[in-house]
């Protein structure tokens, strides 16, 4: 008599078994990586792609900073492609803590129990000793506005490389040499294109062009284009 009962418990094991494992298997299958990984600069842009996931399904996604930081949302979810690949891009802040940071992704439909994936990289502390007298002028300017700036403090005529990083998260070659001085300063100017995405600029400026050298920025210079 106590026969049924029995087997109704043992399916209802079984079915909870394979749910479970099914589960941890398709979170399992998800993995991330953020190219470059390493020796990241506050302000700098990193890409990122997600792979393990239903094609054209819908993926949640946040950044989780170093230590105990409160997590940062992405401004809506990203949709697989055909492949099951979200990809994406993501601008480090300028006041970004040296540590390992992590981009954490999920399934959207998944259950809730489902653990996000995460794909780590490494920030680095920037060095200030002589930001405040870097400079650009001017501060504020439209689309073709001619932007100079002065940064101090190089080895006389070492060779110093610049990118321009916009408010969409994309980062522009000024396609411009720049040199120290035998005083050590380093000079250019840079006209910003005509179609310009309104908003707070960033002037990184480094030793070296290689980002995965471990070397942080020398100086991060704001600025606004109108």
């Amino acid at each position: 008599m106590r026969a049924k009962p029995c087997g109704r418990f043992l399916i209802i094991a079984v079915v909870l078994l394979a749910t479970i494992f099914t589960t941890s298997s398709v979170a399992a299958q998800v993995q991330g990586v953020v190219t470059p990984n390493r020796n990241i600069l506050p302000g700098q842009q990193i890409a990122i792609e997600f792979s393990g996931f239903e094609p054209n399904s819908e993926v949640i996604r946040w950044v989780a900073p170093t230590g105990n930081a409160r997590s940062i949302p992405f401004s809506g979810d990203i949709v697989a492609d055909n492949n099951g690949v979200a990809a994406w891009h993501y601008t480090v802040p300028d006041d970004a803590q040296p540590g390992v940071w992590a981009i954490m992704a999920r399934a959207k439909k998944a259950p809730s129990s489902t653990r996000a994936t995460a794909a780590t990289f490494r920030v680095l502390s920037v060095r200030t000793t002589v930001a405040a007298t870097a400079s650009v002028s001017p501060s504020i300017g439209k689309p073709q506005t001619r932007f100079r700036f002065t940064a101090p403090g190089f080895r006389s005529d070492q060779r110093v490389y610049a990118w321009a990083n916009g408010p969409n998260d994309e980062n522009i070659d000024l396609e411009v040499n720049i040199q120290a001085n035998a005083q050590g300063v380093a000079s250019w100017a840079w006209t910003a294109p005509g179609d310009s995405a309104p908003g707070q600029w960033r002037m990184v400026i480094r030793d070296t062009p290689n980002a995965d050298e471990p070397l942080p920025a020398r100086y991060i210079l704001a600025f606004t284009i109108e």
